[in-house]
């Protein structure tokens, strides 16, 4: 039996959620890194967790806001996206910078925030029209090139910069196919 539209467009509803969910979660996650929560806030723990919450809706509804500014492109260039990067960081960090580590969502963090949604747009809807101009860089992707580079902790567009470099000699110029296969065959295909 066919699913009829509306069940269609409660499934695409109900998937983007998920994506932006989950995109939070991995973005946030330390795997030994830093925390993006000051923990030392002088707020209130119910407060604390309530901003908290709120921040996380925050970033959700600008996942979304700047997905749609890469739907129905045909390509975006580097420095365009490392924009983009920049401007999201800026609006994700606007008004709950006492409840983030020295006030600030780390450059590293954003980039993962941001590539990790594009890449799950990417592979799931039918709207975007290329391939991400990068990947998430994590420490997946740093170990396969031989880098140093930690998302959680990195606050420098000039280290971004040269892990991208690193990933274009690497991957042919095509990060985001790259990356994707990368972590398949990592992720995926070793545990069958």
């Amino acid at each position: 039996m066919m699913k009829n539209q509306a069940i269609q467009n409660d499934g695409k509803i109900f998937l983007s959620d998920q994506l932006q969910w989950l995109t939070i979660f991995a973005g946030f996650s330390t795997r030994g890194g830093k925390s993006i929560y000051n923990i030392d806030t002088n707020l209130e723990k119910n407060n604390f967790e309530n901003k908290k919450r709120e921040f996380r809706i925050h970033i959700k509804n600008l996942l979304s806001k700047y997905g749609k500014k890469y739907i129905d492109k045909t390509a975006i260039s580097d420095d365009a996206h490392i924009e983009n990067i920049e401007l999201f960081i800026i609006e994700a960090k606007t008004g709950y910078e006492s409840i983030l580590v020295d006030g600030e969502i780390r450059f590293g963090i954003g980039q993962k925030l941001l590539n990790l949604y594009l890449k799950y747009l990417w592979v799931s809807d039918d709207k975007m029209n290329f391939t991400p101009p990068h990947c998430p860089f994590d420490s997946q992707v740093a170990h396969e090139l031989n880098s140093d580079y930690k998302f959680t902790i990195s606050n420098s567009k000039e280290d971004y910069r040269l892990i991208v470099k690193k990933a274009k000699i690497v991957s042919d110029s095509n990060i985001a196919e790259w990356e994707l296969k990368l972590w398949n065959k990592k992720n995926v295909q070793n545990k069958k």
